[in-house]
């Protein structure tokens, strides 16, 4: 079954932190912000069952940034999102990396409460995961040198930041 990947912070999302004053089945409230909506949308990405497009997906992200760094997210078996009835459209990713806005999706017509079934589940079933600085630089370098990325969109810190020798 495919994933839906969702950028987020990873800190967020940890389980061990002892918050005490949860109650059975709640989930803190700081998992929300890394959901916001726009239009009542919330962007993602379509990750193959067997992850084979899941470095295309993270460069695609690391290449709309301002500045290298990690990328953290999580990623949620689609299933999950079929049994909250909320809808999925696949929508232009607009990213530098053409080759990888083809996996991007939106989750549309979300109320409030669909979104707090989305973060629920989330909490209870997303895998997180973080790719550290090192591993997104070379997945950028890799991505410009062999011309998959156009440098023309990259914002002019990332650019410099990559330091690659497609660059010069």
């Amino acid at each position: 079954m495919p994933f839906l990947l969702r950028k987020v912070r990873r800190p967020r999302w940890y389980h061990n932190v002892n918050l005490g004053w949860l109650q059975q089945g709640e989930i803190p409230a700081d998992p929300l912000t890394d959901l916001d909506t726009q239009s009542n949308k919330l962007s993602l990405w379509h990750v193959e069952d067997d992850e084979s497009n899941l470095d295309q997906v993270v460069t695609a992200i690391a290449a709309t940034r301002e500045h290298l760094d990690k990328v953290d997210y999580a990623l949620l078996d689609q299933r999950y999102i079929w049994q909250l009835d909320i809808q999925v459209e696949k929508t232009p990713g607009g990213t530098p990396l053409a080759e990888a806005d083809l996996w991007h999706r939106d989750l549309t017509h979300l109320s409030a409460q669909k979104l707090l079934d989305l973060a629920k589940v989330m909490w209870d079933r997303a895998r997180t995961a973080r790719r550290p600085e090192k591993a997104v630089r070379q997945l950028l370098v890799k991505a410009v040198d062999s011309g998959r990325i156009d440098t023309s969109k990259l914002k002019d810190t990332l650019r410099s930041e990559i330091g690659s020798s497609a660059l010069a």
